[in-house]
């Protein structure tokens, strides 16, 4: 299938140094603040590391992306083996371990451990004879409106990256890491990231009856999944993906290169020289609370998993076993 107009709108992204191939995260960071898009994607500069006050940010960050390798890995090994993902995860686990010197990291791995193996034991189970998994996979739309597996860089309108995908049939999960706790601003975002995700999907193969999404809080252990979105709802998710898109080129065309100052400001690599570094008291402004409201997708209200399969029951109750 081909999104002639989504097409369109890429061909209007164009003219704009650094809007493609748009992503999930490109997006977001003009929403967020309009000058640390500006220095990364239309000047093209490095940002700095960040700043050395915020150590506990760098140490969630670090822990983070090894519990992400580890689950991937521990994914992957358990469905080629068939095993229940305990033996896996203590392989890779240990392993991150023993490389990581920092007892800070150390510390945040420790506490990660526990509730990120129970998320790995429930989304095994989520396995049959027919399950197949795909772990960081790539989608990516061309600048034609065609969803495709891969594609060149330069003719790529959107790209993004699947955590964790189970396949069951015609039925999809689409699932997202985080290693924090659940937050209701964080289940906001990762709705819009992973609808798009469904999109792309969608798009590309027309065969696909639903698609669950969904995100795993490995902090809590609390895997929380959206309302199916089905094939014959798909002209509401193409719309909810050409709003967005919409809202990016609506930014772009403003020409505001502008700091937003937020609590966001404390992981820019930019902030050293940022102007309105100090105006923020680590709240949101006006503008970021108006932005997450203008990009709510309708519809699709979380509700959260107690282990079923994609496109089985959701439960109204959190399961913490």
């Amino acid at each position: 299938m081909r999104d002639k107009l989504l097409g369109g709108l890429f061909r209007q992204l164009e003219k704009y140094k650094g809007a493609l191939p748009a992503s999930w995260s490109r997006m977001a960071m003009l929403e967020r603040c309009p000058r640390q898009w500006d220095l990364r994607y239309r000047k093209g500069l490095k940002e700095q590391d960040m700043p050395a006050a915020d150590i506990t940010d760098l140490t969630n960050t670090r822990a983070g992306k090894a519990i992400h390798w580890v689950l991937e890995k521990s994914v992957r090994s358990s469905a080629d083996l068939g095993r229940d993902g305990r033996s896996c995860y203590d392989v890779f686990f240990n392993h991150v371990h023993a490389v990581e010197e920092d007892a800070r990291v150390l510390e945040r791995l420790d506490m990660l451990r526990e509730p990120s193996l129970q998320v790995l034991r429930r989304v095994m189970a989520f396995a049959g004879a027919s399950t197949t998994f795909h772990t960081e996979k790539r989608l990516r739309i061309t600048r034609s409106g065609n969803a495709v597996p891969n594609c060149s860089w330069a003719g790529t309108g959107w790209n993004g990256v699947v955590d964790l995908e189970i396949e069951r049939r015609d039925t999809l999960l689409i699932l997202d890491y985080k290693s924090e706790a659940y937050s209701e601003e964080r289940e906001r975002a990762t709705r819009l990231q992973t609808g798009m995700y469904a999109y792309a999907e969608m798009l590309r193969r027309p065969e696909l009856r639903e698609v669950v999404t969904g995100c795993a809080y490995l902090m809590s252990n609390d895997i929380r999944l959206e309302e199916p979105f089905r094939r014959e709802e798909f002209p509401v998710l193409r719309r909810q993906v050409h709003g967005l898109f919409s809202r990016y080129l609506d930014l772009l065309e403003s020409g505001t290169a502008e700091p937003r100052p937020s609590r966001y400001c404390k992981y820019c690599g930019f902030a050293k020289d940022c102007p309105a570094l100090g105006e923020t008291d680590g709240t949101k402004s006006d503008e970021e609370d108006e932005a997450g409201k203008s990009t709510q997708t309708g519809g699709h209200k979380a509700v959260v998993a107690e282990g079923d399969a994609p496109g089985m029951a959701h439960a109204s109750a959190a399961d913490k076993s």
